[in-house]
């Protein structure tokens, strides 16, 4: 039979996981992203699946130039249920970034379908069809 303690012990594991997220993310905007991807890496260690981890870790990725990690991440985050608007713009913007023009204009389309959001596209769409003209 479980306890009080027991229960604390398991939901303090699961605080100390997400604290890492939190920590990545500070690591992260102060530039250190080899340091900020270890966290994630730890939070992931504990959390195979769980879509924030993956998400986070796709966009340090990114930001690290990786991009073929980077859209594996984002793509397992999204199949994990984290298919925000943030992630699926971080990985229309990878998709950019490796020349996959039509899938990365189908996303930004798709998104800016979603939530009639002309701002969404801005610099990347005016480089997708700067792209396209070449």
């Amino acid at each position: 039979m479980k306890n009080r303690r027991d229960d604390f012990h398991a939901s303090s594991g699961t605080i100390t996981a997400f604290l890492l997220l939190g920590k990545a993310s500070e690591l992260a905007a102060a530039g250190r992203l080899e340091e900020a991807a270890q966290q994630v890496m730890a939070h992931l260690r504990k959390y195979p699946e769980e879509p924030q981890g993956l998400a986070k870790i796709g966009e340090i990725a990114m930001l690290l130039g990786a991009l073929g990690q980077a859209e594996h991440f984002l793509r397992r985050a999204i199949a994990a249920g984290r298919h925000g608007r943030d992630v699926r713009r971080q990985l229309a913007s990878v998709l950019n970034q490796q020349d996959r023009l039509d899938e990365a204009d189908a996303l930004f389309a798709s998104l800016q379908q979603e939530q009639d959001e002309p701002a969404l596209l801005g610099d990347a769409g005016a480089y997708l069809r700067q792209a396209r003209s070449q």
